[in-house]
């Protein structure tokens, strides 16, 4: 009798099985990745949101002057307020004159950092805030750290007959997001100078 050439039952069984095995193990690798990707992806997303918001703070800053530092905006155009410094206990709100002389103020409040320009001269970004003046610069997936987010200015008080020292601006702040159920740090602390000479 002639033997036949093939495969036993148990052949075939075993290498289904081990078939199985591998796209299993194939099949939950590729899903973990894919769950790192997209929750690397959004926390990118989140990063990007908060190092444009600090980047267009910077460049803003950089070109403006008259820089007074606080917990209330002053009332009026800025010509008639006196700058003020606040290096030793920070504060949460930044105002100066944009390079277009616009009053221009930011705000570290309710979690996020706003931006008003009032650009003519009408008192809008003035107190009492309204909050329809004021755009969100960060995104509604951020959240500002209220305890760790203050401006720190410097150098602001001189006048150009009595001072050789330029502005300084120091921003701190703590950003956080919620990504795929886990929430994500970012600290932040960048110093501006203030380009255009002060002396």
């Amino acid at each position: 009798m002639e033997k036949s050439s093939g495969f036993t039952l148990m052949e075939l069984m075993l290498a289904v099985t081990l078939f199985s095995v591998a796209i299993i193990i194939s099949v939950s690798a590729l899903l973990g990745i894919i769950g790192v990707q997209r929750r690397s992806s959004a926390l990118q997303r989140v990063e990007n949101n908060v190092n444009f918001a600090v980047k267009s703070m910077m460049v803003d800053i950089s070109v403006g002057d008259l820089f007074y530092c606080g917990t209330n905006v002053p009332d009026g155009p800025l010509d008639s307020t006196t700058p003020q410094s606040c290096w030793s206990s920070g504060g949460r709100l930044l105002v100066f004159r944009n390079v277009r002389d616009e009053k221009t103020v930011y705000r570290l409040d309710n979690g996020m950092i706003r931006r008003c320009v009032d650009d003519a001269g009408s008192g809008a970004c003035d107190e009492p805030i309204v909050n329809a003046n004021y755009l969100q610069l960060t995104s509604s997936q951020v959240s500002i750290d209220p305890a760790i987010a203050s401006f720190y200015v410097d150098g602001a008080e001189g006048t150009a007959d009595s001072d050789l020292e330029q502005p300084l601006v120091q921003l701190v702040l703590r950003a956080s997001a919620s990504v795929s159920g886990e929430t994500e740090m970012m600290n932040i602390q960048t110093t501006i100078s203030q380009l255009t000479p002060d002396f």
